[in-house]
């Protein structure tokens, strides 16, 4: 019972974020940092260094991409790391998938739409929820 009202909760905060960004552009503060608070603290709770290794790798790359250009948001940046923890709970790889995924699924949005500003959250969201129910090590709960 707890795994459904934890799944229940992942999706519905994933769907609200996902559709903010399409319709805003932007993920608040409010919806980012309380998540990754909650998934960094499972995570050091359960002494699961790998998940903060993801969630360490998805966010730095992030923010070294927004450093260097201005194709990564700041709602990203927070993202990126609570996904990471949520994926990363076995290793680095179901992290580095995500991440490539997440960039395809944007770039294919970018096209399928013809937008050259396109909001990037849903497509690591989707990326994200693909490895997760594909890599069965990548699963936290």
């Amino acid at each position: 019972m707890g795994k459904l009202i934890i799944g229940g909760v992942l999706i519905t905060w994933a769907l609200i974020l996902a559709a903010r960004d399409f319709r805003t552009r932007t993920l608040p503060n409010i919806l980012t940092l309380p998540a990754l608070l909650v998934a960094t603290v499972w995570a050091i709770a359960s002494g699961n260094w790998w998940a903060l290794a993801g969630g360490l790798c998805w966010f730095l790359l992030y923010v070294l991409v927004g450093h260097v250009s201005a194709g990564i948001g700041g709602g990203d940046i927070k993202l990126a790391p609570t996904l990471g923890i949520l994926i990363g709970t076995d290793g680095l790889v179901p992290v580095l998938i995500a991440i490539g995924l997440a960039q395809i699924f944007s770039i294919a949005t970018g096209l399928l739409f013809k937008q050259k500003r396109i909001p990037h959250g849903p497509g690591m969201l989707l990326a994200t929820a693909l490895v997760w129910l594909a890599v069965p090590a990548a699963r936290l709960f």
